[in-house]
């Protein structure tokens, strides 16, 4: 049977109220937008975009950094790619265009591996001077056979020909150097107590001489002269 004019219209109008229902439940309830303008979402909307277009400008702030602010996407892409840029030149070192990728350089590494192998074995077979190492006795006898260097045994016997340093007779009896320099300068004064008394033993010489010279001869028998001059003779 064909449908009338009337029931078509009474389904166009079951149609439309379901599409609004449906929009309806899904806008919900404009009562309870949390924004100032309720009437419609666009207010709503633009509301919204005005707030956070706020919120950006107080918040990203490219020429600092706080706590407080951000930077803007740009930035932090800039400063990402300049600090990448960085530890790639630290990692690299500079490191020319053949090598400038760690793949590069592990290729490097697989490549003269026995080479460093080689070089670890050669550091390895010398005497450190940076830090602890083990050594053989043989190994000991040859490193210090090639720096001219005692052994502890040597040591001990160059140590006990020297003596006990506390047996010292001298005041200083910590290091052989300053008991010697100890003996020496006693020496000095010595020598130089030496030199003045010689030197006052020639004035002593010399003063005698010249009284000699003023009393003259004194061999003469004076009794004689006196005796002669006595008798008239």
């Amino acid at each position: 049977m064909p449908t009338t004019l009337n029931q078509q219209i009474q389904n166009l109008a079951q149609q439309i109220g379901l599409d609004i229902k449906t929009i309806n439940s899904a806008q919900g309830d404009l009562s309870s937008l949390t924004t100032t303008q309720k009437a419609s979402l666009v207010l709503a909307i633009n509301e919204l975009k005005s707030a956070l277009s706020q919120v950006a400008e107080s918040v990203i702030d490219d020429s600092q950094t706080l706590s407080t602010k951000t930077w803007s996407s740009n930035k932090i892409v800039s400063e990402i790619t300049s600090k990448c840029a960085e530890v790639k030149s630290a990692l690299l070192g500079g490191a020319g265009d053949a090598y400038d990728t760690l793949k590069e350089l592990a290729d490097l590494i697989t490549e003269n591996k026995e080479l460093i192998d080689s070089l670890q074995e050669l550091a390895g077979a010398h005497v450190r001077y940076d830090a602890a190492q083990e050594l053989s006795p043989e190994q000991q006898g040859q490193a210090r056979a090639n720096i001219d260097a005692a052994s502890d045994t040597e040591y001990q016997q160059t140590k006990s020909a020297v003596g006990t340093l506390a047996n010292l007779t001298t005041t200083e009896k910590t290091n052989l150097v300053g008991a010697i320099n100890e003996v020496k300068g006693l020496a000095t004064t010595a020598k130089n107590t030496a030199d003045q008394a010689s030197t006052k033993a020639t004035s002593v010489e010399t003063a005698l001489n010249t009284f000699k010279g003023d009393v003259g001869a004194t061999d003469t028998n004076f009794v004689a002269v006196y005796t002669a001059a006595r008798d008239g003779e």
